[in-house]
């Protein structure tokens, strides 16, 4: 139906504050999806559709129909990040290797590669993570403990929680460097994330002193899904006519 505007004013009558904000609420409410098909009686151009909004500290583009965004980062920029030591760092798995040895893997955000996104409405989203890392040799563990190199684990975090088939795994370079260090690459899809806040990020461990990544990238797509009861648009054809 087309927009109805609940309070109108006469010459002379008082204009109170709650009647305007009927108004206001009216025409929010139709633009804000009441629009229905019949109302738009011209033809519907893409000139009609809201430019996207670039955020560029969060390196974001926030579009009608979706979102998309990410970072990069090099050694150019003078830039690394990892993580080192305890509270994650020099676990056997069994906790012999020294008295303050953790019992069980911990993992640890690791610095700058997260990324938090506002959803406006419920979304499928693609998130995808590459890093190149560095482990060094230097532990307390001795190679024997778990028969060989040593290992550095890292995850892909939604929303605080581990998803654990995005694994990535390198190990530390004590030995053929060219074998051990591994290229870090995961992604993570979601269909139907709820509309509000949410946060990717990469969270790991390592049994080693530390573990570095010296260049790294993070990758954000998110598709506004339709609302109830709608359907695909029919493709145009590859006619030009």
């Amino acid at each position: 139906m087309p927009l109805v505007i609940p309070q109108t004013f006469a010459n002379g009558d008082p204009i109170a504050a709650n009647l305007v904000n009927e108004n206001i609420n009216a025409v929010q409410t139709y633009v804000n999806g009441g629009i229905a098909q019949g109302d738009i009686k011209d033809k519907f151009e893409t000139r009609h559709l809201m430019r996207g909004e670039y955020n560029p500290i969060q390196n974001q583009l926030n579009l009608i129909t979706g979102i998309m965004g990410g970072q990069s980062y090099s050694s150019a920029q003078s830039s690394f990040t990892g993580i080192c030591s305890s509270p994650s760092g020099e676990w056997d798995g069994t906790g012999t290797v020294k008295g303050n040895i953790l019992t069980q893997e911990t993992d640890v955000s690791v610095a700058n590669t997260g990324i938090t996104f506002y959803l406006a409405q419920p979304a499928d989203v693609f998130f995808q993570f590459q890093g190149t890392p560095h482990s060094t040799a230097v532990s307390n563990l001795k190679d024997n403990t778990k028969g060989g190199y040593r290992r550095t684990r890292f995850y892909i975090y939604l929303d605080g929680v581990k998803q654990s088939h995005s694994l990535m795994t390198t190990w530390d370079e004590s030995s053929a460097p060219y074998k051990t260090r591994m290229p870090l690459s995961s992604f993570w899809a979601y269909t139907g994330l709820a509309a509000g806040f949410h946060t990717f990020d990469i969270k790991g461990f390592t049994d080693t002193k530390y573990s570095l990544m010296f260049t790294w990238s993070t990758t954000l797509e998110a598709f506004y899904q339709l609302p109830s009861g709608a359907s695909n648009p029919t493709n145009p054809s590859d006619n030009p006519t």
